[in-house]
């Protein structure tokens, strides 16, 4: 179950669903076709400026709008939910525990694993532990057990990895958020680099206007590993060209001219 909590401070839709849609995408890239629908949750905060009035219709339309737009992969349930620190309840706090309360008792209970399968997802999690800051390993690297075949799949569902040609990239969830959240960073992040272009002239010719477009959307292994490494270094210098092809592999970038330079429709 995903609870997704947006800023609802200025009231507006747009800005609630700007926040949700980037996460949203993000999240449906890796769902599998023809696989059950998410569940998930969502949360408004800081709706401690609008009146009742305004809070419950902001509600409305931020799930209307998302049901519309992504109900296909996802299940929002009948409502969204808010914060209000201004009341003593804290505003929908006790109905949303409520609701998770419910969704643990109605879904379909954890079961185990086979035991050769836990034993080679123990391994999975060491591994990732081991290599926490650049945790892509070669596909032969794990000890399967003459089990590849079935286990990979069941892995892959489970979240434990993602497969990358003859790659896996371990814990695929956090790496990937971890580079996603730099890349969305308002002020370091890759709209704060492509803002910073200089504006094109009133002159240029038709040549000139598609390069310079395409200039301002895509984005190089130099440029993403710049962004990933503002706070602290995540990606070494053998690994910059990696960077970018392995992000492909969750749908959420591309190279249009396969010259290594990549778009990120969603951002």
């Amino acid at each position: 179950v995903y609870v997704l909590v947006v800023n609802g401070l200025t009231g507006q839709l747009v800005k609630c669903m700007q926040q949700l849609n980037k996460w949203l995408s993000l999240i449906r890239s890796g769902v599998r076709p023809g696989g059950h629908q998410v569940v998930a949750r969502i949360v408004v905060t800081h709706t401690d400026k609008l009146d009742s009035i305004q809070r419950n219709a902001l509600l409305r339309d931020v799930h209307t709008s998302a049901v519309t737009s992504f109900g296909d992969h996802f299940d929002f349930g009948s409502r969204c939910y808010a914060t209000a620190y201004d009341r003593p309840d804290g505003g929908d706090v006790d109905e949303l525990r409520t609701e998770l309360v419910r969704l643990r008792s109605v879904m379909p209970p954890n079961r185990p694993l086979p035991a050769s399968y836990q034993a080679i997802c123990d391994e999975v999690v060491e591994m990732a532990r081991e290599n926490s800051r650049w945790p892509v390993v070669p596909l032969s690297s794990i000890i399967w057990r003459d089990q590849q075949a079935e286990a990979l799949p069941c892995l892959e569902d489970l979240g434990f990895l993602r497969r990358a040609n003859d790659k896996v990239i371990l814990e695929p969830v956090t790496w990937l958020s971890t580079l996603m959240s730099a890349f969305l960073h308002p002020f370091h992040g890759i709209a704060a680099r492509h803002q910073s272009r200089p504006p094109i002239s009133k002159v240029a010719t038709a040549a000139q206007l598609r390069e310079h477009h395409m200039g301002s959307v895509q984005v190089d292994s130099t440029t993403a590993c710049q962004i990933v490494n503002l706070h602290r270094k995540m990606v070494d210098p053998e690994h910059e060209e990696e960077v970018l092809p392995l992000l492909a592999h969750f749908d959420i970038c591309f190279s249009p001219l396969e010259d290594g330079k990549y778009v990120f429709p969603s951002l």
